[in-house]
């Protein structure tokens, strides 16, 4: 399954970054807690939630100079993902990343198990869930680290257009 999702704004630092990339790998990850196993839905096709996390990761890494204390260098533009690919340096770093981003999105998502099996079979029942509903879930489950939309938090990057 592919996530379809309006950015949150960002102050465009590596932190900002890397939660993408978590949001990215999150349905690749609940397949696996859910499944017990990952399959190949996650990737395979250009749009895929591993492309566009691995381009992310690419670009972070070989363009806009935010990974790499060893290599801060500009390999080429953002988003050309097959050049910036094309560096064993870039490759090793993507790597790094994802598999980091990969396992913050493990422990985020294993403790809310209960609210992600709900979750998925709403979506298998009826095809779709909206986020609205998704929170709604979540904070009916009285999970205590789930930051609601409309949190001061949220309103906090909004208002500053982060």
């Amino acid at each position: 399954m592919t996530l379809r999702a309006s950015p949150v704004p960002s102050a465009g630092i590596l932190e900002d970054y890397r939660k993408y990339l978590q949001v990215g790998l999150a349905g690749r990850t609940g397949e696996e807690l859910l499944l017990g196993a990952l399959s190949h839905a996650a990737g395979g096709a250009k749009g895929s939630d591993l492309e566009v996390a691995t381009s992310l990761a690419a670009s972070m890494v070989g363009s806009l100079g935010l990974v790499g204390d060893d290599h801060i260098t500009y390999f080429g533009e953002r988003g050309d993902t097959e050049k910036l690919l094309s560096f064993a340096e870039v490759r090793r770093a993507v790597a790094r990343e994802l598999a980091a981003a990969a396992a913050a999105t493990k422990s985020l998502l294993a403790p809310r198990r209960a609210a992600i099996e709900s979750i998925a079979k709403r979506l298998f029942d009826r095809g779709r869930i909206s986020g609205e509903e998704a929170a709604s879930i979540l904070f009916d489950m009285h999970d205590p680290n789930f930051v609601p939309a409309a949190s001061p938090v949220r309103r906090h990057y909004q208002s500053a257009n982060l």
